[in-house]
């Protein structure tokens, strides 16, 4: 028998909250532009959860990148989050971050990321900028 496992972080419990009431300069396109340290064109290739060795689920996103509008780096780079699904012991564990955008495979456009330099990015993961997601066209003409 399965059973499924629901747990929701704290901005979880707001499910109507978008990202720019919590950032209200995230509304603004120019920020989110100004904002991220790469912006690139691309499709999402791959996306997958797991869950890591401090036992939090992470969702991770695999872009092949065509072109790259700011900055530079590999042919396929990963976007992680925090929060995702899994299978476990027959259960279904989903834990849901609201303010991270969700993606699915096959998506195309522009994302506008950032690599923090923190542990939880370890160097080689990007995270969106203002959990901007993917974006059909640029938000604004890129330099």
């Amino acid at each position: 028998m399965r059973r499924s496992i629901l747990l929701l972080f704290w901005i979880g419990l707001l499910p109507n909250v978008a990202f720019a009431e919590l950032i209200p300069e995230c509304s603004d396109p120019r920020y989110i532009e100004s904002q991220a340290t790469m912006i690139v064109q691309g499709e999402v290739v791959d996306v997958h959860s797991r869950k890591e060795e401090n036992g939090h689920i992470y969702t991770f996103v695999s872009i092949k990148v065509s072109q790259y509008l700011r900055g530079q780096g590999p042919e396929t780079i990963t976007i992680k989050q925090l929060g995702g699904r899994i299978e476990e012991n027959g259960e279904t564990i989903e834990v849901r971050n609201s303010i991270s955008p969700e993606f699915k495979t096959g998506e195309t456009g522009y994302f506008y990321l950032d690599q923090p330099d923190t542990p939880f990015y370890s160097g080689q993961f990007y995270t969106t900028v203002c959990a901007s997601g993917v974006k059909i066209s640029p938000l604004q003409a890129i330099p």
